[in-house]
C-alpha cells in the first residue's frame, strides 16, 4: 500500500495549476528593457500626427540613458495654425525612469525660448506613457499641448494619440535637445 500526503485528485489539481502557472509566467516575466545608450525613432499617429506640417513633424524621438534606467522623449509637432518651431524647440520630457518591467511614464509643463522674433516663448503641456515591449521597439501613447506668445497668445489645443519607434543606430546625429538648446545626456 502507498502512502501518500495527498489524495489522487488533489494531485492531479495541483499538477493542473502548476501546468497553468508555467504557461502564463512567461508572459509576466517577459519585462522588455531597453538598449543602454540607445537612440529610437518613431511616428506618432491619430491627432498627435502631422501628416500635413512637412517631413519629421510627426515623429518622436527616444534617447535611452547609457545605464538603461531613463529615458527622454521628445515629442511630435504638429500645430499647423501656430508657430511650427525647429525640432530642437519641440516638446520633451527628459529623465523620466524605465521601471524593471520597461515601463515609463510622465508629465511636464514648462517654457521655453522659441528661436523665432516674431514669437517670444513656447509653452508646453506634455503627458507621456510608454514601454518597451522588446528591446529593439517601444510604443506609447502621448498628449500635447503646444502655445506660442509674442503678439498674442496662440494654442493649436491638445493632440492625442499612439506612437510607436523602433531602435535606430544611425541616429546618433538625430539629437534630442535640453533646456538650453544643447544635447540631453541622461
Amino acid at each position: 500500500m502507498k502512502s501518500s500526503l495527498l489524495s489522487r485528485p488533489c494531485r492531479m489539481a495541483l499538477g493542473t495549476l502548476v501546468a497553468a502557472t508555467l504557461v502564463t509566467l512567461p508572459a509576466v516575466v517577459q519585462a522588455a528593457l531597453p538598449k543602454k545608450g540607445a537612440f529610437y525613432k518613431g511616428t506618432a499617429t491619430g491627432g498627435a500626427a502631422a501628416p500635413d506640417m512637412g517631413k519629421g513633424k510627426s515623429q518622436v524621438r527616444l534617447k535611452v540613458s547609457t545605464t538603461g534606467r531613463r529615458v527622454s522623449f521628445r515629442t511630435p509637432q504638429g500645430c499647423p495654425t501656430t508657430f511650427n518651431p525647429l525640432p530642437k524647440f519641440y516638446g520633451r520630457i527628459n529623465n523620466l525612469k524605465v521601471s524593471a518591467a520597461g515601463s515609463f511614464k510622465g508629465k511636464r509643463t514648462y517654457q521655453s525660448p522659441s528661436g523665432n522674433a516674431r514669437f517670444d516663448t513656447i509653452h508646453w503641456k506634455i503627458n507621456v506613457k510608454g514601454r518597451f515591449v522588446t528591446s529593439r521597439k517601444a510604443r506609447g501613447t502621448v498628449t500635447y499641448e503646444m502655445a506660442t506668445s509674442g503678439p498674442g497668445y496662440q494654442s493649436c489645443g491638445q493632440k492625442s494619440g499612439h506612437w510607436s519607434a523602433t531602435i535606430c543606430p544611425s541616429c546618433k546625429a538625430l539629437y534630442i535637445y535640453g533646456e538650453k538648446g544643447g544635447i540631453i545626456s541622461p
